[in-house]
């Protein structure tokens, strides 16, 4: 993980949610400047299916005054935007297509699996300092 969270001088927070002991998702940001906005980019998401449908509650807990940012930032594939209710957090989609280009180096699955986002949980976030 330290490719995923390795940003020089880079400060990471998390939010969580759970239930009964049990986590049922996550949010993992990061402050980023933008095109000189700053911003809150959103670093990784994950929920179980039972806290898919919280994914919004917990993004709306990041308070722009406190983490002193004016956007929050996700880029994400459909079907990460689909299943954890994205368009109800106030995200909306960008003009770029998304598309996930792979290569299959060790051909243990079949291409059609590999090609198919709805098996990946992608996101990623651009910033000016990486």
């Amino acid at each position: 993980m330290r490719w995923r969270f390795g940003a020089p001088c880079t400060k990471y927070y998390c939010k969580y949610i759970e239930r009964n002991n049990k986590v049922l998702g996550y949010v993992i940001a990061r402050k980023i400047e933008r095109m000189g906005i700053p911003c809150l980019g959103i670093v990784d998401i994950a929920f179980d299916e039972t806290g898919a449908r919280y994914a919004p509650y917990l993004l709306r807990q990041w308070d722009a005054r406190k983490y002193n940012y004016s956007i929050m930032l996700l880029m994400a594939s459909r079907s990460v935007v689909k299943a954890y209710y994205l368009k109800y957090a106030a995200f909306f989609p960008s003009s770029y297509k998304f598309q996930f280009i792979f290569k299959n180096l060790s051909h243990k699955f079949s291409n059609s699996v590999l090609a198919d986002e709805r098996s990946w949980n992608l996101l990623w976030v651009d910033s000016d300092d990486l």
